[in-house]
């Protein structure tokens, strides 16, 4: 039986996170990683933490160069997506490493935003969660979000695009496991052969996702597509393949009571 536990930290009081509300903590080899946020006067937080649940002892790690709540955990790397410019994107990654031998640094990768290289249009607020298609091949699922209107008093409306950031694929290396697709990744050795052949292995790049219903759900209350909604619950799938979505309020402000799930093949 599950039973709730007060995880008091062991750290100094000078060692540990501010008080602070909105922010985001996500999980990383069964401990914890805290990220930005809002200070008691509003003002937007961007520091970065790791709790280990066993020795209950806070780390701080570099500062994230944005504040977002665009944030996921994908291998050992914390990322955060910005798409805070019409004309580009920005990714950000900061590896989760407390032994390393250098302190971590953030790496940002730039990405213009026009019709010979496509991408998620300015937006705030966008949900990002990692997911993989297997065989190693990984990617960042950014979708929604809000974007403010054009003129001063305009409300703020939704997205309903989903766009996939693909990751470097895992390492080809083989590891001791039970599971063959665990022990060796395909989508690495792949890639070395497109990239020896001058073929673009799609690496550090957007690709928008097509949704599609299937088709005992196209009639289905007149809707196949989940958005554009805001305030949902989500997750990702067991299979890590796809994610859940439920709730929320739609672009008039109104509730939503449905859920749907969003596989990615």
């Amino acid at each position: 039986m599950s039973t709730w536990e007060v995880l008091e930290p062991n750290s100094h009081p000078e060692r540990v996170p501010a008080p602070r509300r909105q922010g985001t903590l996500l999980s990383h080899d069964g401990n914890l990683i805290l990220y930005g946020g809002l200070d008691s006067s509003g003002a937007e937080l961007t520091d970065v933490w790791h709790f280990n649940c066993i020795t209950k002892i806070w780390n701080q790690l570099p500062h994230a160069p944005i504040a977002t709540k665009s944030a996921a955990i994908a291998g050992h790397s914390l990322y955060l997506v910005a798409a805070s410019e019409s004309l580009s994107s920005e990714v950000h990654r900061l590896n989760i490493d407390l032994y390393a031998q250098e302190p971590p640094n953030w790496d940002t990768i730039s990405i213009p935003t026009n019709p010979l290289t496509p991408g998620p249009k300015l937006r705030a607020n966008g949900t990002l969660v990692p997911i993989t298609t297997g065989y190693g091949r990984c990617y960042l699922l950014y979708f929604f979000g809000e974007v403010l209107g054009n003129n001063d008093n305009a409300d703020l409306y939704q997205r309903s695009d989903l766009w996939t950031f693909q990751l470097p694929s895992s390492d080809v290396n083989v590891k001791a496991t039970t599971n063959l697709t665990d022990a060796i990744k395909p989508a690495e050795i792949k890639d070395q052969i497109r990239s020896k052949l001058g073929t673009d292995t799609g690496e550090i790049s957007w690709t928008e996702v097509e949704v599609q219903a299937p088709g005992d759900l196209r009639a289905h209350e007149d809707k196949v597509h989940p958005g554009p909604r805001g305030s949902f619950g989500y997750d990702v799938t067991p299979n890590k393949s796809g994610v859940v979505i439920w709730g929320g309020r739609s672009a008039d402000g109104q509730p939503i009571g449905n859920g749907w799930m969003i596989q990615l093949a």
